[in-house]
């Protein structure tokens, strides 16, 4: 059993322009592995536009808690 935290969860949503050859796999990896009170990444949306040769934008939705502190 662990006890759940009496600090509650928070999202943010983050858009960014990315290279076409990235993944959210990737990505989701690379921003999890900054800190620790990330729990969670979801995408939420993706756009390309022709104009954007090699770039394509993400949305992620990213869940953050700390067990000690809001």
């Amino acid at each position: 059993y662990t006890r759940p935290s009496k600090y509650p969860e928070v999202e943010r949503d983050i858009s960014i322009l990315i290279p076409l050859s990235y993944t959210v796999d990737f990505l989701s990896k690379e921003i999890k592995s900054i800190d620790k009170r990330i729990k969670h990444i979801d995408l939420v949306d993706f756009f390309q536009k022709p104009e954007w040769k090699n770039q394509k934008s993400i949305t992620l939705r990213l869940l953050l808690q700390d067990a000690q502190k809001t």
